[in-house]
């Protein structure tokens, strides 16, 4: 039996041994979607800019973000700030 997966244009059929041997595997690909609303205006003037991959710059500012923050909670907690 074939589990299909569809995300936008792609479509993945996984054959059930392989998804059982997936499901051993610790946090293979598992990710949450983000659903962020911009301005018109403003998505407008992304889509001049098709070279950037906005999902993977926003992934990065996030990753970036929660590390400052980590670091800054670091300093309060050792009693530095």
């Amino acid at each position: 039996m074939l589990q299909v997966i569809e995300m936008g244009e792609l479509r993945v059929e996984i054959p059930e041994e392989l998804r059982e041997e997936m499901k051993e595997l610790p946090n293979v690909n598992k990710m949450v979607t983000l659903t962020v609303s911009i301005p018109d205006e403003l998505k407008k003037r992304m889509d001049e800019h098709p070279e950037i991959n906005w999902s993977a710059f926003l992934k990065e500012r996030f990753a970036r973000k929660v590390e400052q923050l980590r670091k800054f909670e670091e300093l309060v907690n050792k009693g530095e700030i």
